[in-house]
C-alpha cells in the first residue's frame, strides 16, 4: 500500500514535467546551477559556501518564488477561485519568507556561517526553486503521495550529490599543490 501511494506521487512528479515542456525553460537553468555548484564544490574541496553565495542563492529562490508566487496568483485570477484554500499559495509564500530570512542572516551575519551554508547550499535552495516552479505552474498538487515521493527524490539525488562530491576532487587538488609548490619556490630564493 505505501509502496503504491509513493509510486502515485511519481507518477504525478512525472506528469508534471512532461504536461507542459515550456516548463523547462525556468527548470533547465535552475538545474544547471544546481548541478555546477554541486561539481564545483566536489571539485575545490578546500572551497566554503560564503555569506555572498548564500545571499545570491537567498536572492535567487526569492525570486523563483515571488515570481511564481505572481503566476500562481494570476492562474487564480486573483483570489476569484478560493485561492486562499489551496495549499500551493502557502507553500509559495513560506519559499519567499525562506528566502527572505536566508538573505537577512546572509547579510547581517546574525547566524554563523555553517548553519547560513545549510540554510542556503544549493541543495536546498535549487530543490525549493524547483519546487517553486512547478507549485507556481499550477502542474503539481499538493498531496500526501507527492510528499512522499519528493522526500524521497530529495534524499536520493542529495545523497547522489554527496557521492558525486566525494569522487570529485582533482582540479582543487592540483590548485593546492600549485600554490603550496609557488610557496616553496618563494622561500628558496
Amino acid at each position: 500500500m505505501f509502496i503504491q501511494t509513493i509510486l502515485i506521487g511519481f507518477k504525478e512528479i512525472s506528469s508534471a514535467l512532461t504536461s507542459d515542456f515550456g516548463v523547462w525553460w525556468l527548470l533547465t537553468p535552475i538545474i544547471l546551477l544546481w548541478v555546477a555548484m554541486e561539481v564545483y564544490f566536489g571539485e575545490y574541496k578546500q572551497e566554503e559556501l560564503g555569506f555572498s553565495s548564500t545571499m545570491a542563492n537567498g536572492f535567487s529562490l526569492f525570486w523563483i518564488s515571488l515570481t511564481s508566487f505572481r503566476v500562481f496568483l494570476i492562474f487564480e485570477q486573483a483570489y476569484a477561485n478560493g485561492v486562499h484554500r489551496d495549499m500551493r499559495v502557502y507553500i509559495l509564500g513560506f519559499f519567499v519568507l525562506y528566502a527572505l530570512a536566508i538573505i537577512y542572516f546572509s547579510f547581517s551575519h546574525r547566524l554563523s556561517a555553517t548553519v547560513v551554508q545549510v540554510l542556503a547550499g544549493p541543495s536546498l535552495v535549487y530543490f525549493f526553486s524547483i519546487l517553486s516552479v512547478l507549485w507556481g505552474q499550477r502542474l503539481l498538487g499538493v498531496s500526501l503521495p507527492v510528499i512522499y515521493a519528493l522526500g524521497i527524490l530529495f534524499v536520493v539525488v542529495s545523497i547522489s550529490f554527496i557521492v558525486l562530491r566525494r569522487k570529485l576532487g582533482l582540479l582543487g587538488e592540483v590548485e593546492r599543490i600549485q600554490q603550496m609548490d609557488g610557496n616553496n619556490h618563494g622561500n628558496s630564493a
